[in-house]
């Protein structure tokens, strides 16, 4: 297999391809389909859960172009043309099983814990409850770590609003001394930290896919949009980097672009036309 296309594109979901209303617009799915026709492959990078992303593969139509999708921040990578796993990894079950049994019940950090298809928690909260139904997860409030069946993708730690940077830095640099050799770690805030496989980023996705697919760089310029802290190491690994016009600050800084439009006015698919489906 060799892509042999002059463009390959990645693209986040949530602020970016899909709408506040987490639905695809009809000019972004015929841009989209444009972009197949012309033999451009779309590659969607998500936090979201695996099972959501062939959900959302399907609403847009990729599923029958035969595009790649990689969900939970890129634990699962799957070819949907060959109907072919690229990557499939999991946390270390011993990890899960550690952390569980060291902060359950402490109330010093919400943990939610991500399978495939899963939301694990120790306590309700309304954003988590949120993320699963938007993404049609089972919401299960574990009290035991033996209520967690499913092997975990990646988790993410919430601490307290009262934290601390001083106190987030002893959080993190406690947690990478015990695991860091193990697992890879994304820090989006002060308090909001996630555990991934080690190695799994969206620039490992990009990685990943451009071995896969036999890219060749003197041939094809890859694109990467996103809008959020867990979209830097896809900026990092590809030719161009788009920010969102409604991005956080700091993606800005180190995009080589950024949309004329956010994510409500279609900003991915107008730059997607106009600067990559147009003619040369």
């Amino acid at each position: 297999m060799m892509y042999d296309k002059k463009a390959l594109v990645y693209s986040d979901l949530d602020g970016t391809l899909l709408a506040d209303n987490h639905y695809f617009s009809k000019f972004t799915k015929e841009v989209i389909k444009e972009m197949y026709d012309k033999g451009i492959m779309l590659v969607i990078a998500t936090a979201r859960q695996t099972k959501d992303v062939f959900e959302q593969a399907r609403r847009l139509g990729i599923d029958q172009y035969g595009g790649i999708i990689a969900g939970n921040n890129g634990s699962q990578i799957y070819d949907l043309k060959n109907h072919k796993w690229i990557l499939n990894q999991y946390v270390p079950r011993d990890i899960i099983e550690s952390v569980f049994k060291k902060h359950f019940n402490k109330f010093e950090t919400k943990i939610h814990f991500y399978s495939n298809g899963e939301t694990y928690v120790f306590n309700e909260g309304k954003n988590s409850l949120y993320w699963a139904q938007i993404q049609g997860s089972d919401y299960i409030v574990a009290h035991d770590v033996e209520e967690i069946k499913e092997p975990i993708t990646h988790f993410t730690f919430v601490l307290n609003r009262n934290t601390t940077d001083e106190q987030s830095k002893k959080f993190i640099q406690e947690f990478k001394t015990e695991f860091g050799d193990r697992v890879d770690m994304n820090i989006y805030t002060n308090r909001v930290i996630e555990i991934c496989p080690l190695k799994v980023n969206k620039g490992y996705v990009v990685k990943k896919v451009n071995e896969y697919l036999n890219v060749d760089p003197k041939i094809t310029k890859t694109y990467g949009f996103g809008d959020s802290y867990n979209d830097f190491s896809m900026f990092t690994a590809v030719d161009v980097a788009v920010a969102m016009e409604n991005a956080v600050p700091e993606l800005k800084q180190i995009a080589h672009d950024t949309t004329q439009f956010n994510n409500q006015e279609n900003g991915v698919a107008h730059y997607i036309q106009d600067n990559i489906l147009k003619e040369d």
